[in-house]
């Protein structure tokens, strides 16, 4: 049988990259308020037992936004080039915009998760720290796991 197939947002991409780059960075990084080295090992853990990684065009996109936010220019070159390593790993699945706009979700979730979900529907678990978007899967019939009950919250 194998292990879940993930989908993995933004946010988790960000504590990857920055926890691949050095796990001393994690607690000073602006976008990364209240997680430690302890989240990346779980995240990491996590990850671990998946028979598939994936992200969207979409997530991709804010994860490198959000990456060249805080830190020094080392860390953030040393940061970017684990962000690579993870794109060419995991690789990249597209949902077309026009599709996951038409989502009832769009109006609060808005496009990237409305495209997550989407692409849930091929049997993937949307793996996130966003609890609206937790729910929101579930309510569709969708496999989701938010993050943060793995870190006890």
């Amino acid at each position: 049988m194998g292990g879940p197939k993930f989908l993995i947002d933004a946010n988790l991409i960000v504590l990857l990259a920055i926890g691949l780059a050095d796990v001393r960075w994690i607690t000073g990084h602006k976008r990364l308020k209240g997680y430690g080295p302890e989240d990346f090992l779980i995240l990491q853990n996590l990850l671990s037992t998946a028979t598939q990684i994936t992200s969207l065009p979409n997530a991709w996109t804010e994860a490198s936004n959000l990456l060249g936010q805080g830190g020094s220019n080392i860390q953030t070159t040393k940061i970017l080039s684990q962000f690579q390593y993870i794109v060419n790993d995991f690789g990249c699945a597209y949902v077309p915009s026009a599709k996951a706009v038409k989502r009832s979700e769009f109006k609060f979730l808005g496009l990237t998760d409305c495209a997550l979900l989407e692409l849930a529907r091929l049997d993937f678990t949307i793996l996130s720290v966003d609890h609206n978007l937790c729910i929101a899967a579930e309510k569709a019939g969708l496999k989701a796991s938010n993050f943060n009950h793995f870190r006890g919250l």
